[in-house]
């Protein structure tokens, strides 16, 4: 990897479509759910925005979202086909995923932990210095709050996060 890279660290679900869109697709008889209640969209003009920002910004993607599969190959190969081909846009950007975090639980088992510490096993392993966190949701690591950015669920993605991409990344 590059010395001066800049990464996005990319959720999909509320980032990428947006309660908003879901309940226009619903008015229009458009089931936007999967059977296990998950968005099944994505929003193109989203998708393009950031797309476009990526060029412009020389920005790369990291996937942090739990659309990702095991194996970085299977999951741009999702990402090509059906429901994700919308994500094409994007892929020319992205360059891995976190992987999949688990502990083992005292009484047995295991549970997979929070995002954050997904995301820091991969910015330690390479050590990416210049990045920002896309997610709506909250479970990230305190040293890492300065690189994060909540989305709103309502909306997704929107022009202003952009703004604070810019600001965070220093671009």
């Amino acid at each position: 990897m590059k010395f001066n890279m800049k990464i996005i660290f990319l959720d999909i679900d509320g980032v990428l479509n947006s309660q908003e869109l879901a309940e226009q697709l619903c008015n229009k008889g458009i089931k936007c759910h999967g059977d296990d209640g998950v968005y099944n969209f994505l929003d193109e003009n989203i998708i393009d925005d950031l797309s476009k920002f990526c060029e412009k910004k020389e920005i790369n993607i990291v996937i942090t979202s739990s659309w990702r599969h095991f194996y970085f190959d299977d999951t741009i190969k999702d990402f090509t086909k059906y429901k994700y081909k919308k994500l094409h846009p994007l892929i020319p950007y992205i360059i891995g995923q976190t992987p999949r975090l688990y502990k083992e639980k005292e009484n047995g088992g295991s549970e997979q932990l929070c995002r954050g510490d997904e995301i820091q096993y991969y910015i330690d392993t390479f050590n990416i210095k210049n990045y920002v966190i896309l997610d709506d949701d909250s479970d990230m690591l305190d040293k890492q709050k300065s690189h994060f950015i909540q989305i709103d669920t309502k909306k997704g993605l929107k022009k202003e996060d952009f703004e604070k991409i810019n600001d965070i990344l220093k671009l």
